[in-house]
């Protein structure tokens, strides 16, 4: 072999492994599709989405092995795929991103346990996300460790020493629902324990304005109904609660079209108007002094197939049907049950992700799609944005059962958020890798060509 034909080898191996670099490179920047997903969670946290756990299993009964897949058969006679994967569980993505595009990033799960049905909010006061029983899919009679707590600013699951106190029946705690009240309380409303077949698990709540933190029965009126997987919001210290199922655990399971109250000083209370579907679990948003809801699960005679836009008025609590523009032709806006949500501080916008969707053929079918309704404009739209000085609850609530619920110092649930610097780098780093890396396509192929000619010669 001639010195010209080795020094041509070498410099397309060169060449050949600095591309795969780049590409890898760009795979980070750019990321992954998370997978099919229901049963999850999505939450917020500065400028970042985060998905943990759930599954995209067919058939909630199914108890799975690691990366297993299981064929099994309904009464219906019909088959369903059930695959989990217990390892990618964990994910992140920066905005701003269009939701047929979302850049996923798997993150640590190191001491942390995938579970599916759990519920999860962000604590940016002191940096945390909480996720709050849910059921071990791998191993059902084992459980959850109840609550599971990642740091965000150091990146580790479950820090020793930052709680006590963990409520047992959290272990089992089936689609349980919770929101902030304030910067250091947080709510966990409803769920059933599946293990003891429990379904009405007593409220509490979780006060972290101290290590340890320290979880506490919440006072409620006994004659109410306690719901598992109910829509939940909070603004000014108040947390609504909408619908939600009963006997979750049973085949006699219902939905409601009850709406409760809770605050720290009251308690739980009903509040004296209905919404316009029984509904057993909904993605719930705020704009100004209005909730916006988007059923995701319901009878389809409450419902129909696709998904359902209402609005609640906080402050004289009128509710009114909203026919939302569709500006996504191809994708069929169908109901999504056990689907995961999330509104941006900031943002006007409810991003609605995965879950499953019934069809003709399978009423069963787990969804990749990710939707986004803008609160604004009442559409569906494909981008979600931040809007920057969004007005964040300047209203008054009316009185109920004689109590003024109003608190003397305005509480906010949306603050004020603008997209990083760090994020328009990403970008900007992303296209340049593309570019460098067609570049060097063009160089390969430039230096192939050369050489066959020149041996031709």
């Amino acid at each position: 072999m001639s010195l010209e034909s080795k020094i041509f080898i070498n410099n397309t191996f060169r060449t050949f492994l600095t591309l795969i670099f780049l590409l890898n490179a760009v795979k980070f920047v750019l990321g992954e599709p998370a997978g099919l997903r229901r049963s999850h969670c999505l939450i917020a946290y500065k400028n970042d989405l985060y998905m943990f756990g759930g599954n995209n299993t067919n058939n909630s009964n199914n108890i799975n092995t690691t990366n297993n897949t299981n064929t099994t058969n309904n009464t219906n006679n019909t088959t369903y795929t059930n695959t989990t994967n217990f390892t990618d569980f964990f994910f992140s993505a920066s905005l701003p991103f269009e939701s047929t595009n979302i850049p996923w990033r798997n993150k640590s799960t190191e001491n942390a346990i995938s579970v599916s049905d759990a519920a999860c909010i962000t604590v940016p006061e002191s940096g945390h996300m909480l996720v709050i029983g849910g059921r071990n899919d791998l191993n059902k009679t084992l459980g959850n460790p109840g609550l599971q707590i990642y740091n965000f600013e150091t990146g580790v699951w479950n820090e020793p020493n930052l709680v006590i106190n963990i409520p047992e029946e959290f272990r089992y705690l089936y689609r349980p629902r919770a929101t902030l009240l304030s910067s250091t309380v947080a709510l966990i409303y409803g769920g059933a324990e599946y293990f003891s077949n429990n379904d009405s698990v007593p409220l509490w709540t979780l006060n972290m304005t101290k290590i340890p933190w320290q979880f506490n029965r919440a006072s409620y009126n006994k004659t109410m109904k306690i719901t598992s997987s109910a829509g939940i919001v909070s603004s000014k210290g108040i947390a609504w609660i909408l619908g939600g199922m009963l006997n979750a655990l049973s085949l006699n399971v219902s939905s409601t079209d009850q709406v409760s109250l809770y605050t720290e000083k009251y308690g739980l209370f009903p509040v004296p108007t209905k919404i316009p579907a029984k509904i057993a679990d909904a993605a719930v948003g705020i704009r100004n002094d209005t909730l916006f809801v988007v059923i995701l699960e319901a009878t389809k005679e409450d419902s129909g197939d696709f998904l359902t836009v209402f609005s609640l008025n906080m402050t004289n609590l009128n509710v009114k049907y909203i026919e939302p523009v569709d500006l996504l032709p191809n994708i069929i806006l169908s109901r999504r049950d056990r689907a995961a949500f999330v509104q941006f501080p900031g943002s006007d916008a409810l991003l609605i992700d995965g879950g499953i969707a019934p069809n003709s053929d399978q009423w069963n079918n787990t969804q990749d799609v990710t939707m986004i309704f803008n609160m604004t404009t009442q559409r569906w739209v494909k981008r979600l944005n931040i809007v920057n000085n969004i007005p964040d609850g300047n209203y008054t609530l009316p009185k109920m059962d004689g109590y003024d619920l109003n608190p003397p110092e305005r509480e906010s649930s949306l603050k004020e958020t603008s997209p990083s610097s760090d994020v328009l780098i990403t970008q900007k780093v992303g296209i340049i890798l593309w570019a460098i890396g067609f570049l060097l396509l063009l160089v390969i192929g430039f230096i192939v060509v050369r050489y066959l000619r020149k041996n031709k010669t």
